[in-house]
């Protein structure tokens, strides 16, 4: 009996023992409790609003500068100096491309309304050519009307068909020429008859009708004054107008 005493009290005492342990770790429910998550820490906390932009300065951009070397040779180029007032007036050539020139494919007319005044500017204002013709405003001694043949073998007809005023019987002439002015043609203008060509071959090329008053050796080496108009250059072939000058 005093064993069996011994044992009972062995073994309350086990069991009181193991259910404080237990308690530990359950709690009063009985059940383990969850492990509360921390929430990561923050430098500075999020606040309501609108997002903080965060601007970068901007970068200093070098203006261009405008590189005027010549790319095949590194060498600055040299800009053209703008002629003067001198330089213009100096020259003795004055060139136009009058608004009254046909220029169709296969004939040319140079002053087809308005007419050229050739000589030293001694025009005598009661002539019927200063009332009865309209010309152009340019005065020279010697004219040249340049065209371009555009095929070999052209055949070109070339004629004056108004003269007036001549004065001179022999110190006006009328000349065709070559790019190198070599003479083709050359005719006198002794009166105020029109002038007539006979037809010639062209090569392609550059040419001029040369219109020209020299000096009257008879009459104190002065020039003849007379006009000019519809000189006209027919042809087979293609032809071009090119520019009008006098000196």
């Amino acid at each position: 009996m005093e064993f069996s005493k011994f044992v009972s009290v062995v073994l309350a005492a086990f069991m009181t023992f193991s259910g404080c342990r237990s308690n530990e770790f359950t709690g009063s429910s009985g059940k383990i409790p969850a492990t509360e998550k921390k929430k990561p820490e923050t430098e500075e906390p999020i606040k309501p609003g609108k997002p903080t932009v965060i601007e970068e300065p901007a970068e200093e951009v070098e203006p261009e500068v405008e590189d005027e070397t010549i790319p095949s040779t590194g060498e600055t180029e040299d800009k053209p100096k703008k002629p003067s007032l001198l330089d213009i007036i100096s020259g003795l050539k004055k060139i136009l491309i009058p608004n009254d020139t046909v220029n169709d494919e296969n004939r040319i007319v140079f002053g087809d309304a308005k007419g050229f005044h050739i000589g030293d500017a001694n025009f005598n204002s009661s002539s019927n050519c200063s009332t009865k013709l309209k010309f152009h405003n340019i005065k020279g001694t010697k004219y040249f009307f340049e065209f371009e043949v555009t095929k070999d073998d052209t055949i070109v007809e070339i004629g004056i068909n108004e003269v007036c005023g001549i004065d001179y019987a022999d110190t006006n002439f009328a000349d065709i020429e070559d790019a190198a002015g070599v003479s083709l043609q050359k005719k006198a203008i002794p009166d105020n008859s029109a002038i007539k060509y006979q037809p010639i071959t062209l090569k392609a090329g550059k040419y001029k009708m040369v219109v020209e008053s020299t000096p009257n050796a008879a009459n104190n080496s002065d020039r003849d004054d007379f006009m000019v108009k519809k000189l006209e250059i027919k042809s087979n072939k293609p032809i071009i107008a090119g520019k009008i000058g006098a000196q």
